[in-house]
């Protein structure tokens, strides 16, 4: 099932730009929808982690074991939507931008907004958590914690200025 890398780019060329991407994120879909639920809430979890995951860190977010969670990678590696890249630890990153767009459209926004808070807190429980001001406030913001994302803000908005790039 594995796809052209070149896809994209024919897609793109025969149906024109617009059409390409919708029938790109269709058939990402399509394949996500293939795997049962609790690989889809992972993977989904994944995808609002953004593009490169660290599978540690997903399982930890995902609240499953690390094993288990390999094995819905591979699955999801088998349906072209994610693929490993070497190293240690083991890292994965969605095939395209548009696949992880597709993953993030078929949870809806009430799934969307719990995987935000179940990232956060998993964040905020890393020994570095203290040090992922930026991505603490924006997932607890997109969790629909403003109270709890507000002082990540804040400390993002001194670290910017520290680094002169909030003037």
């Amino acid at each position: 099932m594995r796809s052209n890398p070149d896809s994209y780019k024919l897609v793109r060329r025969r149906y024109g730009q617009g059409t390409a991407e919708a029938l790109l994120c269709d058939l990402a879909g399509t394949r996500f929808r293939l795997l049962e639920e609790p690989a889809r809430a992972i993977v989904g979890c994944a995808a609002l982690l953004g593009y490169r995951f660290d599978i540690d860190l997903l399982a930890k977010c995902a609240g499953v074991a690390i094993d288990y969670t390999a094995e819905v990678l591979r699955c999801a590696e088998h349906l072209d939507l994610v693929v490993s890249e070497p190293g240690f630890p083991p890292r994965y990153r969605f095939r395209h931008e548009l696949t992880r767009a597709a993953v993030r459209q078929q949870l809806g926004l009430a799934c969307q907004s719990a995987f935000h808070g179940m990232i956060a807190s998993a964040l905020e429980a890393l020994q570095d958590g203290a040090t992922r001001t930026e991505e603490l406030a924006h997932h607890w913001a997109a969790a629909g914690h403003s109270e709890r994302a507000a002082p990540y803000f804040e400390r993002a908005k001194q670290e910017a200025s520290h680094l002169g790039l909030g003037e």
